[in-house]
């Protein structure tokens, strides 16, 4: 069993319990702050069930504080989508992010045919069809959208960030404005290029025989590779620099 730092106590709102479950397309992650003695684990299950019970669909997000050498088992054994049987402590509480549970002990690898084929389904590609974008590509990864499009005579990767087929139409909504409008962003962004980072080339990055880069100098050696959207109408231009940095 891991050990229980003062960080993360047992708490009267939990409930022990085994459960078996499907572990994402990420796996394990960590994290360690300056000064921390030990590492968080952090692993979702994307199906679960506890022994005996029904497969549930919401995810589950499991943690625990665990020494270097347990975090590096457990990323030999929680391979993504890969099926287990782990002793957990469901957290009662309601942190508004989905259910919870600390882990109890180590976990142990099974083969079980509800999670295989859960877990078969899982890694099917979620694609969408959209007449401007194409096929657009799920990254259950990025949890992201990927497409081609058109942009002003370019073809520009597309990033629309919406965790499922039903969030992407909103997501949609704002990519077909921002297009409506490409020429006009086009020339928007550019110029913001050349606000930002003009003065911080001539003054910084010149090679040594390089004369003084103009504004339209500048803006001719940017090469748009991508957009990126998301659900509250923020995008991201992300360009090519010609080597001018």
């Amino acid at each position: 069993a891991f050990n229980f730092p003062p960080q993360l106590p047992r708490t009267p709102d939990s409930t022990l319990a085994p459960i078996e479950g499907t572990a994402d397309s990420t796996g394990v992650t960590a994290v360690k702050f300056q000064g921390e003695e030990h590492w968080t684990l952090k692993l979702t299950l994307e199906a679960w069930r506890l022994v005996g019970g029904t497969v549930q669909d919401s995810p589950l997000s499991l943690r625990q504080q665990v020494t270097a050498e347990d975090l590096e088992f457990c990323k030999r054994t929680l391979q993504p989508f890969g099926q287990f049987r782990i002793q957990v402590r469901l957290l009662m509480g309601d942190g508004g992010t989905g259910p919870e549970a600390l882990l109890e002990a180590i976990p142990l690898a099974i083969d079980d045919h509800d999670l295989r084929e859960r877990t078969r389904q899982l890694q099917l590609p979620v694609t969408y069809q959209d007449e401007l974008f194409g096929t657009c590509l799920f990254d259950k990864q990025s949890k992201w959208f990927d497409a081609k499009a058109n942009w002003n005579e370019t073809e520009v990767r597309v990033y629309l960030s919406a965790e499922s087929t039903d969030a992407l139409p909103s997501v949609l909504e704002h990519a077909y404005e921002l297009w409506r409008n490409a020429v006009s962003w086009s020339s928007r962004v550019s110029d913001r290029a050349v606000d930002d980072l003009l003065e911080l080339k001539n003054k910084t990055w010149l090679e040594s025989c390089e004369h003084a880069v103009s504004a339209d100098e500048f803006k001719q050696r940017l090469s748009l590779q991508s957009v990126r959207i998301d659900k509250d109408a923020a995008f991201e231009f992300c360009f090519a620099d010609g080597d001018l940095f």
